[in-house]
């Protein structure tokens, strides 16, 4: 028994008669306040209901440094001990937490104090994805236009190979179809992506395709 981990689970009854989407209010509240639920909640709302060790809170809460002109300096040594790197991370910020204790093991705050940190720590990791976006995007758009030149150079090769025959016929029109196949294997999936956009040069071959087919 001392090794398992049991759980105790308190079942409401909704109603007497214990049917389905029918929930009478006033025997739920009797319930729970016979249970000594709302006692409990009420002693612990009087002490310290979200425990954290000094590492944890360290790596959950050091994103609320980050502002939006940049990263506010947490003024702690390297070799600082994980509770002065909490109080460092606290600091580094305008909001008082005088509140939270930083104990030996843990830091210890009430509900007040963990909605301000987790809104913080939203409003700070909402700033670094926007620069991930912003980066991966720049990222693809460069990829994107290198792959682009090239498949231009390859339907401008087309062109040039088409233009420069006396006759044209099936030959002809076998090659610029060739040409739009690699157009396409080239772009890869950005062709998915970018599907609104075509170059001119793409609007050519395929006008003059239509033209020699016809």
């Amino acid at each position: 028994v001392e090794r398992t981990q049991p759980f105790f689970i308190r079942c409401i009854k909704p109603n007497q008669q214990k049917a389905p989407n029918k929930l009478e209010m006033k025997m739920v509240i009797e319930q729970l306040t016979y249970a000594g639920v709302f006692e409990a909640v009420k002693i612990r709302k009087c002490g310290f209901p979200f425990r954290l060790p000094h590492s944890l809170f360290a790596s959950k809460y050091r994103w609320i440094a980050r502002k939006a002109h940049g990263w506010v300096p947490i003024e702690v040594s390297a070799s600082s001990s994980p509770q002065q790197y909490c109080h460092a991370v606290l600091a580094s910020v305008h909001q008082d937490f005088s509140k939270v204790h930083i104990g030996r093991s843990m830091v210890l705050y009430r509900s007040e104090e963990h909605r301000v940190l987790d809104l913080l720590k939203n409003l700070a990791l909402g700033r670094v994805f926007q620069h991930f976006q912003a980066a991966f995007r720049r990222k693809m758009g460069r990829v994107y236009r290198g792959l682009l030149r090239q498949a231009i150079a390859g339907l401008q090769r087309a062109i040039a190979t088409v233009r420069g025959c006396s006759m044209m016929g099936d030959a002809e029109v076998s090659a610029l179809e060739k040409a739009i196949r690699v157009y396409h294997d080239t772009l890869g999936r950005f062709s998915a992506i970018f599907d609104e956009y075509e170059p001119a040069e793409y609007e050519q071959v395929k006008a003059i395709k239509k033209a020699i087919s016809e």
